[in-house]
């Protein structure tokens, strides 16, 4: 079952990876800013640049009968979206530079991720989005680090004929 999991990862990759390319001119995400799933995430530290968003495969999912015919599974999924605000500028980050973020932690990671009207489909199975749990930002990250930090956990669902 892992290779589901993993292939779901691949999958939300493609997903924020589209939805971030199409809100940017031009329109291609270039490093330092990155969008992967990884397992640990690295390279969060005070030489970090650019703005990146770590997808991590759920710990667990499970499994159970949604019919007599029919099975669930449920997969867990994380993003980190994390940018340091510019260590030369003076300050505290400003509110247009904080709303930026969060706005596009609503629009392109909670939102490109939100399979409920519109399922997304992987190698035709179709999933569901069942939760999207949105931290926007960490206040104390922000104060004392000068990082943006946000997570958004995810709960995804697949019906499989049993």
């Amino acid at each position: 079952m892992a290779a589901q999991i993993l292939s779901l990862a691949d999958a939300l990759v493609e997903q924020v990876l589209a939805a971030w390319n199409a809100s940017i001119a031009p329109a291609t995400v270039t490093a330092p800013d990155l969008v992967e799933w990884v397992f640990i995430a690295t390279g969060i530290d005070d030489k970090m640049t650019g703005r990146k968003v770590f997808l991590f495969p759920g710990l667990n999912y499970s499994n159970s009968p949604a019919t007599r015919g029919e099975d669930e599974w449920i997969y867990g999924a994380t993003a980190l979206v994390v940018e340091r605000f510019p260590g030369d500028t003076a300050g505290p980050p400003s509110k247009e530079w904080i709303a930026e973020r969060v706005q596009f932690v609503q629009d392109i990671v909670s939102g490109a991720l939100d399979f409920v009207r519109d399922l997304l489909m992987i190698d035709g199975r179709l999933i569901t989005t069942q939760t999207n749990d949105v931290t926007m930002y960490d206040p104390d990250k922000l104060n004392q680090e000068k990082l943006f930090y946000s997570t958004v956990v995810f709960e995804f669902r697949e019906i499989t004929e049993g």
